[in-house]
């Protein structure tokens, strides 16, 4: 069935405004009754912004209509919006669900408050709503004011308006046309002066620049360089190279309010986390998170624009023509033919495989099909060279009339069968059973019989009688020896008493020894003395000898010459526990001693330390962390007090 008289949509339009604006212009009663004229199926929710069954869409309109697939998702929708911070290959995975039938919704691949649990309302500018009633009779919704994070119009500085239409689950007695809803009078407009609104109109003009750019091609090692780059000047990398997310993280929080980033749907405790995981790799099948990339890079004072027209600081080497060559064998090798991973046929590991078939839309995943009727699936296509793990669907005729053929030969075993057909043993029954071979399976000896087993001789009852009278007599030579004693002088007897008449020698051995406790005493108070002495001695060598690492508690057993104190005598030696717990340094006290070693040392070269926040905390080989304790604090601006 063909639609006639669906309007052209209007620049920046929606595809959800189009369909509302044909809805008018026709007897719908339903909203169901134009999903499924227009898609052919009622979809239940219709995305604002990521519209899916494109397809299905597209072969409704009239000829002549000038739209295509490509044209729809490119202006009509919030995809190129993601593109540029998405990893290689997530675009096309993207545009061929939205266009195809699938029962994956294609806003799950993309960063939304739709998934959060929070449906939003969908909102539009005023003064834009009423220039377009002026100039067209009309209004409609744009596809940046339903945009994530998007709340002020980058255009005339105001505050998007809600309306009472939520994004995704409309009712029947909701209005999903703009013009079905009252215009504000009065538009709220932005105080530039404020830092809230003032960020908010930064993130807004960012996403108009990214939708007024399609035509750009980003990669994701691209985007990785130019954060390197602006990270590495802002001072949050090491000269090691290593990226100090922690720092990073505490500035986006003096930056930030709370309040500004509940309203855009990124609650504090999600932007931490997801400043941590921005940078961290994957298979590209994680949605991007557009939203924190523009936070950090407003934070870091840095525009989508100046970001995307940095140039590279590092040069390209031979590894760009090492990377392009391995692309291009791997494109040769999607091409086909293939390898028959069928050891029984004549053809086995040749390139002889010419028909497969993509199992799924998501990811790389095929079934091939071989002339000797074995069929397989993999996740990717065997190339020269290349061995992937695959799974056998069909193994064919071919190979069951081997097995069948192996199956006879009684000089073969099972684990002979299997190496020869390319399976384990297991998987070798389960086939034999479904072509109802007998099992188990009787195979002929190797060479005939050449030995017997020889015959097993039997136990006699021990004679307890006799064993008895030896254990007695044994008790009478040597009354009160313990039971040890005893089984060592008449071991066949106790051997047989224990095991055939337990009863009779429990009542008549002896009974056990008690460990007596250690009569050893030790001199504690002389030991705690002497033990304080010498961890004094030691705190004091370290100190002396100008060493700046932390003197811990294992440092000054080391030092002293001591072993760990147990737990158990601890007790004992209050006054070694008690020095230990006084000089052994904590993070902050070990801090503090750096930097008093510092001043110390700049004064005596006649010189001043410099005190800051971006140099002194990486020379001193500390922690941010640690830095930033409000005790080493305390220090540092004592210390500048009495520098100047």
């Amino acid at each position: 069935m063909m639609v006639t008289c669906i309007p052209f949509p209007y620049e920046e339009e929606t595809v959800m405004s189009l369909c509302a604006r044909y809805a008018e212009r026709m007897p719908y009663k339903t909203i169901r009754q134009v999903m499924i004229e227009l898609f052919g199926v009622h979809v239940g929710t219709l995305h604002p912004t990521m519209p899916r069954h494109l397809h299905r869409f597209m072969s409704v309109l009239p000829p002549g209509h000038g739209l295509s697939i490509e044209t729809i998702i490119r202006n009509h929708t919030l995809l190129e919006l993601y593109c540029f911070f998405a990893h290689d290959g997530w675009q096309e995975r993207t545009t061929q669900l939205m266009s195809e039938e699938l029962a994956l919704y294609p806003s799950r691949l993309i960063e939304s408050s739709y998934a959060s649990g929070k449906v939003p309302l969908l909102r539009y500018c005023p003064i834009c709503s009423r220039i377009d009633r002026t100039k067209r009779g009309e209004t409609y919704w744009r596809r940046l004011h339903q945009a994530p994070g998007c709340l002020v119009c980058p255009v005339h500085c105001v505050f998007l308006e809600e309306t009472s239409a939520r994004a995704m689950l409309l009712r029947r007695e909701e209005a999903w046309s703009l013009n079905s809803h009252t215009l504000a009078d009065n538009p709220r407009v932005l105080d530039t002066n404020q830092k809230d609104h003032h960020i908010l109109l930064r993130l807004a003009k960012d996403m108009e620049w990214l939708l007024g750019h399609p035509e750009m091609l980003v990669s994701h090692d691209t985007v990785k360089t130019a954060y390197g780059t602006i990270l590495g000047k802002a001072g949050f990398v090491t000269r090691t190279g290593h990226f100090q997310a922690t720092a990073l993280v505490e500035k986006a929080q003096q930056y930030f309010s709370p309040t500004l980033l509940s309203l855009i749907g990124v609650p504090i405790k999600n932007l931490v986390n997801g400043i941590r995981g921005l940078f961290k790799t994957d298979e590209g099948r994680r949605r991007p998170d557009l939203i924190r990339h523009l936070l950090v890079l407003q934070l870091l004072d840095r525009s989508v624009e100046e970001f995307f027209s940095m140039k590279p600081v590092y040069k390209s080497s031979k590894l760009d023509e090492i990377y392009s060559h391995v692309a291009e064998q791997r494109e040769n090798e999607l091409k086909g033919p293939w390898r028959c991973p069928n050891r029984a046929a004549g053809h086995y590991a040749k390139m002889v495989v010419k028909k497969r078939r993509k199992e799924r839309k998501w990811g790389d995943r095929w079934v091939f099909s071989c002339k000797c009727g074995m069929v397989y699936r993999a996740t990717h296509p065997d190339g020269p060279g290349r061995v992937y793990s695959r799974h056998i669907v069909h193994h064919g005729a071919t190979w069951d009339s081997k097995l069948r053929q192996l199956w006879e030969e009684r000089t073969l075993s099972l684990v002979a069968i299997a190496k020869q057909l390319g399976v384990d043993r297991g998987h070798l029954r389960h086939e034999a059973q479904r072509l109802q071979l007998s099992l188990p399976r009787s195979v002929a000896p190797q060479g005939g019989i050449t030995s017997f087993p020889p015959p097993r001789r039997r136990r006699r009852a021990p004679n307890l009688a006799f064993h008895r009278k030896v254990f007695l007599t044994l008790l009478q030579q040597h009354h009160g020896k313990p039971r040890s004693f005893l089984s060592r002088e008449a071991p066949p007897s106790y051997a047989a008493l224990w095991r055939h008449d337990r009863p009779w020698m429990t009542t008549h051995l002896p009974p056990k020894l008690m460990k007596r406790p250690s009569q050893q005493k030790r001199d504690w108070p002389l030991i705690d003395r002497t033990w304080e002495g010498r961890i004094k001695e030691a705190y004091a060598k370290l100190v002396g000898e100008g060493m700046l690492k932390r003197i811990t508690t294992t440092r000054l057993y080391h030092e002293a010459g001591l072993r760990r104190i147990p737990q158990k005598h601890r007790i004992h030696v209050p006054s070694t526990m008690a020095v230990l717990a006084q000089l052994s340094e904590k993070r902050e006290g070990n801090a503090i001693r750096r930097i008093q070693w510092a001043v110390r040392v700049a004064g005596e070269s006649g010189g001043v330390c410099v005190l800051n926040n971006m140099t002194t905390w990486q020379e001193l080989r500390m922690s941010y962390k640690t830095w930033k304790l409000p005790v080493v604090q305390q220090v540092v601006k004592q210390l500048q007090t009495n520098a100047f």
